[in-house]
């Protein structure tokens, strides 16, 4: 349905340091997206979860496991760094297969500031972002370095998505 905001299934438990594995599937001819927010905090007041999140985009899947932030003052790519939300297929990933019928694997690390994502055994994140997860923004929300996670679907998206075999491990 097109009629909601955005919706978030979020983690009753904080996490810093932490490993996520988890199963993705998306299904033909459904349009929009969903993420993975972690170390996010949700804000009453605006009604915005702040925080980075490992994109998940079936229907563009060259996003999936690229990094936005969702944190409001801050809002673009962090990786690949952009200035905005605007991406395009030859900024992603090169070599890798996204499996449009089934089940694709995916791992979120978090250690320190240093975030890895790997989709289907191919890494896609592996960048340390010191400087960014620990600004002035981020400590002003209290998100980056420790947080929640969360299911994310966009708002009026009619995307038609499943999610298994969620299991957290926290680094130490």
């Amino acid at each position: 349905r097109k009629d909601h905001d955005y919706v978030w299934l979020v983690s009753d438990q904080e996490f810093d340091d932490f490993e996520l594995t988890l199963q993705v599937k998306g299904f033909a001819n459904s349009p929009g997206k969903s993420c993975v927010q972690f170390r996010s905090r949700y804000d009453e007041a605006l009604g915005w979860l702040h925080g980075p999140q490992a994109d998940i985009h079936p229907p563009a899947p060259f996003r999936s496991g690229l990094i936005y932030d969702e944190t409001r003052e801050t809002r673009r790519w962090i990786f690949p760094s952009l200035p905005d939300w605007k991406i395009t297929p030859e900024q992603g990933p090169r070599y890798w297969k996204w499996n449009g019928d089934g089940w694709n694997d995916i791992v979120i690390r978090a250690r320190g500031l240093h975030v890895t994502t790997i989709v289907n055994g191919v890494t896609i994140t592996d960048q340390d972002f010191t400087g960014v997860l620990d600004d002035a923004a981020h400590r002003s929300h209290n998100v980056g370095r420790r947080g929640h996670l969360a299911l994310q679907l966009h708002d009026r998206d009619e995307l038609l998505i499943q999610y298994r075999h969620l299991r957290i491990r926290p680094l130490k």
